[in-house]
């Protein structure tokens, strides 16, 4: 798992993407909530700390389903 900013530094809106790599497939992006910050107004919610902190969350749900695969 990957959790890492996808969109470029100077767009007024940052996302933080979430990538798997499974076995032997390259990397597969997860779609999920959109996780965001807004670097123009730091310390405004949703913060980057929030957004990391969500995305990480969400990718961690992500990886206890794919378990339930294998």
């Amino acid at each position: 798992m990957l959790v890492a900013p996808e969109s470029s530094p100077e767009w007024p809106v940052q996302r933080f993407g979430i990538f798997y790599a499974p076995p032997g497939r390259g990397f597969v992006q997860v779609h999920s909530n959109p996780h965001i910050w807004h670097p123009l107004t730091p310390l405004e919610s949703p913060t980057e700390e929030e957004a990391f902190t969500d995305a990480v969350a969400a990718a961690e749900a992500f990886l206890q389903v794919e378990m339930g695969f294998l």
